[in-house]
């Protein structure tokens, strides 16, 4: 698979910006099709048995019929309906034309057929997740759909005993916090949940991507399908934040920091220097009162 590299500091547009499309560099594609060049057979899901065949693009996937009706609504309902007697077939075989990636297909044929476990949480499974819960929502997947809810509601909680246990998990014994390999970037999961109008995530989300520096929050973050591809020829993709949402991220820092350079001010800045301050004699409490307006000022 070919990388594009990109620079750091594109021009800022209004709605989230994919350099590249999402591609799992291990997706188990056959690059010799069976019958002309057209078309790229996916070996994992080209049953023998299969009796209807999706097409994406130039991927194909020959699968069974009644796995997408026990599922999907949308399947089922499709099916329902009569079909013409010279319908559309490849390799002798029903075929339906879909309009989603093959990644996408690839991820939810693969939980429909081996399941949807988040056995530990890792970041690199964003990917996986994010094209389940795209095509479940499409297709009234319900079960998988709410799999996928709750994964992220999990490592974005809406309440802040949610969050605080969160937070516990992802900082070790050493009580070094790295959130980054168990929880996907807020950018990603900030993007997605605009794509699909999911908004209980997004205020833990924006409150995460809030922590992040300037720079950081605006050069976006690598794709994570290449971020763990072995073959660094070129840089991996870069995702960035929609203009709108960097404006309200900026917005919601510069709020947060207000709140606590207030209280800061307004609990401290009157209080009595401690009895047991080791400064407390030294020129009046000078040193303690440098060391708050120090810590005000690293607030603002």
């Amino acid at each position: 698979m070919s990388l594009t590299s990109v620079t750091l500091l594109p021009p800022v547009v209004e709605d989230p910006v994919i350099l590249q499309p999402l591609v799992d560099p291990q997706l188990p594609v056959d690059p010799q099709p069976l019958t002309g060049p057209q078309h790229q057979i996916c070996s994992e899901f080209w049953f023998s048995d299969g009796n209807v065949i999706l097409v994406s693009g130039s991927s194909v996937f020959k699968v069974h019929r009644g796995q997408l009706e026990r599922h999907s609504e949308v399947f089922r309902d499709m099916f329902s309906i009569p079909q013409p007697e010279e319908q559309d077939a490849l390799y002798g075989v029903p075929c339906i034309p879909l309009y989603d990636s093959p990644p996408d297909i690839f991820y939810l044929l693969k939980a429909l057929y081996d399941g949807l476990y988040f056995k530990e949480p890792y970041s690199s499974e964003f990917p996986f997740l994010a094209a389940v819960l795209r095509l479940s929502t499409k297709y009234l997947i319900h079960t998988l759909r709410e799999c996928c809810l709750s994964r992220l509601l999990h490592d974005f909680p809406a309440t802040l005993d949610g969050w605080d246990l969160r937070e516990k998990a992802v900082t070790d014994i050493h009580g070094r916090y790295g959130p980054r390999d168990s929880i996907p970037s807020p950018i990603l999961v900030i993007n997605l949940a605009r794509e699909l109008d999911i908004t209980s995530i997004l205020p833990a989300a924006f409150y995460d991507l809030s922590r992040y520096g300037t720079s950081k929050t605006v050069i976006g973050t690598p794709s994570p399908d290449d971020a763990s591809n072995i073959l660094k020829a070129q840089e991996a993709p870069i995702i960035y934040l929609g203009h709108s949402d960097l404006v309200n991220t900026f917005r919601g820092r510069e709020a947060a920091q207000r709140s606590v350079a207030n209280f800061v001010s307004r609990e401290l800045s009157d209080r009595p220097i401690s009895a047991s301050c080791a400064h407390r004699d030294d020129e009046h409490g000078k040193l303690c009162r440098e060391s708050f307006y120090f810590i005000l000022l690293n607030t603002l």
